[in-house]
């Protein structure tokens, strides 16, 4: 749903009346967008900037080239991070992220505290929107592949924890490993699925999995 533009007063309560008019004659009330342009205002942008730099061409894709070229430095030092957080299909715990990358949880949640465009939810990483989260990717499509193995690995050193065994299917799928999913779809695995859901839900979704996975 696109914000009117008393909520987009409300969400940039630093703009003036006509700001707020110019921005949403150009972003079109899109919510992604306006959260994009409220975090580069705190971050110290002025709106005039933005709207003459930001609002030709794709203005909502170059939104986001503004947010990654304001955090560029601190993005490459940790890209190998961001490249988790952007290519993992489930949102990455604290925990798992500090022991994939072989970090403390404290230095994890000061890269994260860093980047506007980086949240805590529920002990987990998220990205404040799905759009720059996709950016992320087009970014970092060279770490896709690595980062997507490197999460696959962490499951493997959990394997027999219910999580593990919903979630890394979805990462073999992704890798095109489908003896891999073939493997991991053992009926102890599933014996464990339902055991700890208390549904057979879970327990089809997976073995449709298996079977698509057997066809390739």
């Amino acid at each position: 749903m696109l914000f009117d533009e008393h909520e987009a007063a409300e969400l940039l309560p630093e703009l003036s009346g006509q700001q707020i008019r110019d921005i949403m004659g150009v972003f079109k009330g899109i919510p992604a967008s306006l959260e994009t342009i409220r975090r580069l205002v705190q971050d110290g942008m002025p709106p005039d900037q933005i709207l003459q730099e930001y609002s030709s061409g794709s203005p909502n894709v170059d939104l986001f080239e503004a947010e990654w070229h304001r955090y560029q430095n601190i993005l490459l030092d940790h890209e190998s991070l961001i490249g988790l957080l952007a290519f993992s299909v489930h949102p990455l715990q604290i925990g798992q992220a500090a022991e994939i990358l072989e970090e403390s949880k404290e230095k994890i949640l000061e890269v994260v505290a860093k980047i506007a465009f980086l949240e805590i939810v529920n002990e987990s990483i998220r990205f404040a929107s799905n759009g720059i989260k996709l950016f992320s990717q087009s970014k970092l499509n060279h770490l896709e592949q690595i980062s997507l193995k490197k999460i696959v690995s962490n499951y493997q050193l959990n394997v027999d924890e219910p999580t593990a065994i919903i979630e890394i299917t979805a990462y073999h799928e992704k890798l095109r490993d489908y003896p891999a999913i073939l493997s991991q779809l053992s009926n102890n695995n599933i014996k464990t699925l339902f055991r700890s859901s208390h549904s057979i839900n879970e327990a089809i979704k997976q073995i449709k999995i298996g079977r698509s996975a057997a066809k390739e």
